[in-house]
C-alpha cells in the first residue's frame, strides 16, 4: 500500500505504471485488475506501432502479473543478449526457474565463469 501511495504522482512511463500494477497486486488492491489490463494495453499498443517496450520489464510483466513463463523466459533471453545488469539477470532466473528451463540458465553460467564470478557469486547458483 505505501508503494502505491509514493507512485500516485509519479510519471505515466510504462516502467512505473509497471511497479503501480505490481504493488497493486501484491497488496491485493480493487485496482489491481484494471492496473494489469491497461499495463498490457500499453505493451499491446507499443508492439503495435513498432516499438519495443523494455523487455526486461515486460517479461516481469508477463512472469508476475499474467503467470506466463514460457513467454517471460523467451523475452528474458532476448533481453540477456544485451542486458546483464541484477535485475536482467534476476528475471532471467526466475522465469527459467517458474518454466521449469534449467537449461535456460547455461548462457547465464558461462558468462557469470566467465567473469569468473566464484560460485556463491553467481547468478546461476541462487536457482
Amino acid at each position: 500500500p505505501e508503494v502505491l501511495s509514493l507512485l500516485a504522482d509519479a510519471p505515466e512511463t510504462d516502467g512505473l505504471q509497471l511497479q503501480r500494477a505490481l504493488a497493486a497486486q501484491r497488496a491485493g488492491s480493487p485496482q489491481a485488475a484494471a492496473m494489469i489490463e491497461a499495463q498490457a494495453r500499453r505493451y499491446a499498443l507499443a508492439h503495435d506501432v513498432g516499438s519495443q517496450p523494455e523487455m526486461r520489464d515486460e517479461a516481469e510483466f508477463l512472469l508476475t502479473l499474467r503467470g506466463n513463463a514460457a513467454a517471460a523466459l523467451a523475452l528474458a533471453q532476448r533481453n540477456f543478449e544485451s542486458q546483464r545488469d541484477y535485475e536482467d539477470v534476476d528475471i532471467l532466473r526466475r522465469a527459467a526457474v517458474a518454466a521449469h528451463r534449467p537449461d535456460a540458465l547455461l548462457p547465464l553460467e558461462r558468462w557469470a565463469n566467465s567473469q569468473h564470478l566464484a560460485p556463491a557469486q553467481s547468478p546461476a547458483a541462487r536457482r
